[in-house]
Order: structure tokens, then sequence, then C-alpha cells
């Protein structure tokens, strides 16, 4: 960057570990689902760290600190997120968690402080303010299928960033 002092990197590892991180993209994405649907969220959480740089899953380690309050930690990165991934079933709108996390991240798309793409993994009812929007259905809970789904949560985050200039 222009005004910054070079970085001069000792290997070709470390060169390769800047660059990549560095063509991955910068919103900071937050991933919202119930413990019982794990096995898809790795999928989901795995697509979204292959291309975004900041990706807060409550069961990575390191995204909620040792010996900090994890719900204010939850908080303070909801309040940061411009993009929130919610993957939908029967066990999410159980959650209170996770229809408070639904909540702040609608309500952060409705401000047009982030980015909203719902996911539904399986038929549930959704929460009254979550009706009108529109969702993603998910055919089945493979890596292509997640792959897919991830990539046009790119293309809308492509066409938001268009929508702003």
């Amino acid at each position: 960057m222009i005004g910054h002092q070079p970085r001069l990197f000792h290997d070709a590892d470390q060169a390769s570990r800047y660059f990549t991180t560095a063509a991955l993209r910068k919103e900071v994405v937050f991933l919202s689902y119930a413990n019982e649907d794990r096995d898809t969220a790795e999928l989901f959480s795995r697509a979204l760290h292959a291309r975004f740089q900041e990706v807060f899953d409550y069961r990575k380690t390191g995204s909620i600190r040792t010996g900090q309050n994890w719900l204010d930690e939850l908080m303070d990165s909801l309040a940061k997120t411009a993009v929130g991934v919610l993957l939908l079933s029967p066990s999410y709108v159980a959650s209170p968690y996770c229809v408070t996390e639904a909540q702040r991240l609608y309500q952060a798309s409705i401000e047009g402080r982030a980015t909203l793409l719902p996911v539904r993994l399986q038929h549930v009812e959704l929460p009254e303010f979550l009706k009108g929007v529109q969702y993603r259905r998910l055919p089945g809970n493979t890596e292509s299928d997640v792959e897919a789904a991830v990539q046009e949560l790119i293309e809308l985050l492509g066409d938001a960033k268009l929508g702003e200039q």
C-alpha cells in the first residue's frame, strides 16, 4: 500500500500465505446455525473460509476467546458482521439463541449494514420476521450443494457492490 513500509517475506511459504489471504474477500461473515446441524454447517464453514478472510463460526477455536463472556463475544461478532448466513431448520427456529442471531442479522440487512443469505436445510415454519425474506433451498447436504450456495452469496455481494456505485 502507498505510504506503508514494504513487507519483506523470508520464504516462499510466507509469501504464498500472505497472497492467498489477500485474495480472500474482506467482508466479515457470521455463520448462524443450530448445533444439531453442525455437519452441514461444517461444510458451509469450510466453503466460506476458502472465500473470506474472517468467518465467525462459534464452534471454531478462537471464535470465542477463552475467559470471555461468550454471549458478549457473540454480540460483538454480530455487530461487525457484513454477511449473515442462516442455516434454517426446525432446530434453528426452536433455539432462542439462533432466533436472536437471525433477528440481529435481519435488522442489519434492513439497515443496509449486512447482506443476508438464509438457507433452508429442511422444511420449517419460519419466524414471522423472516417470512417475507427469500431464502435459498439446499437440495442436499453435499459439498457441491454448499459450494453452489456460497457461490450464489459471492454473486449477491458482487451485485450489492455494483448497486453502491
